[in-house]
C-alpha cells in the first residue's frame, strides 16, 4: 500500500493542501487555535505515511530501506521535529516550529522527475558561481570603461520639472 502510486498521489495532495494552510497562517488567537489543530492533523497524516513506508520498506538495514534515501531522511527529520515542537509547545519553541516550513520539500520526493532535477541544479551550483564571478567582473570592467569614456560628457542633460510641468 505504501509503495502504490495512488498512495503517493494522495500524499502529494495532502502536501499541497498543507502548503496552502501554511501560506494562509495568521497571527490571531482564533486562527492560532485552529492552526494548531490543522497542524496536528497534517502531522498525524505524515506520521502515518512514515510508519507505513517503514513497515513496507524496512527502517535502515536493507538495501532499499526507508532511511537509505536522503529525501526520506528529510521526511523523517521533519516529522520528528514536528512531534517535538507539538510536545514542547508549553515552552514556545518557535525555532522548531519553523521546521514545518520544510514540509513542502516533501513534494520533491513525491514527484518522479523532481529529485533528479533538484540534484542537477545542486550539482551545477559551483559552475554557476564561476559564471556569476565572470559576469560581475564584466559588469565592473564595462562600467569602468563607460565611466572613463563618458565621464563629464553627460552633465546638464537631466532637467528637473516642477509640479506644473515647467523647468525649474
Amino acid at each position: 500500500m505504501a509503495i502504490n502510486p495512488w498512495f503517493d498521489r494522495i500524499i502529494l495532495i495532502v502536501i499541497i493542501t498543507n502548503c496552502c494552510f501554511l501560506a494562509i497562517d495568521r497571527d490571531s488567537s482564533i486562527s492560532e487555535n485552529l492552526s494548531v489543530k490543522i497542524d496536528m492533523v497534517f502531522l498525524i497524516i505524515y506520521t502515518t505515511e512514515m510508519v507505513l513506508k517503514i513497515i513496507a520498506m524496512g527502517f535502515f538495514m536493507r538495501a532499499h530501506s526507508y532511511l537509505r534515501d536522503a529525501w526520506n531522511i528529510l521526511d523523517f527529520i521533519v516529522v520528528i521535529l514536528g512531534w517535538v515542537s507539538s510536545l514542547l509547545e508549553a515552552q514556545n519553541i518557535s525555532a522548531i516550529r519553523v521546521m514545518r516550513i520544510l514540509r513542502p520539500l516533501r513534494t520533491i520526493n513525491s514527484m518522479p522527475g523532481m529529485s533528479g532535477l533538484v540534484s542537477t541544479i545542486l550539482n551545477s551550483l559551483p559552475i554557476m558561481f564561476d559564471i556569476g564571478v565572470l559576469f560581475g567582473f564584466l559588469l565592473i570592467m564595462f562600467g569602468t570603461i563607460a565611466t572613463q569614456l563618458l565621464g563629464g560628457h553627460l552633465e546638464n542633460r537631466c532637467y528637473a520639472y516642477n509640479h506644473l510641468g515647467k523647468l525649474s
